[in-house]
């Protein structure tokens, strides 16, 4: 039989290597909260401008808060050069069809 040494990664190591750009593709685009945190205290931080840490840490994840909603009243267009790109106009209230969302939190 083979043993390998395994090393355990503690939250700030991952981290580091998240900021650094290296983490191996093989462990997934999923943080858990202590990864979270852990990066809420770099420079720059993982998330600014959330709204209370202890509702919004997930066990993997981060709910984040929005700063408005806006629904679309007329049509857009995207253009190759965007010499005719026009972009929806929006209005606040009345959330039925197609909406916009800004999001609150600085990911």
């Amino acid at each position: 039989m083979l043993f390998r040494e395994e090393r355990t990664e503690t939250a700030l190591d991952v981290a580091e290597e998240i900021v650094r750009g290296r983490v191996a593709a093989s462990r997934g685009a999923v943080l858990s909260a202590s990864e979270i945190r852990a990066l809420l205290c770099t420079d720059p931080p993982l998330l600014e401008q959330f709204i209370d840490l202890g509702t919004q840490l997930q066990p993997n994840g981060f709910d984040l808060t929005l700063a408005q909603v806006e629904r679309f009243v007329g049509a857009g267009r995207v253009d190759f050069s965007n010499a005719e790109r026009k972009l929806s106009e929006p209005a606040s209230g009345g959330y039925r069809g197609v909406y916009a969302s800004e999001q609150r939190d600085r990911a």
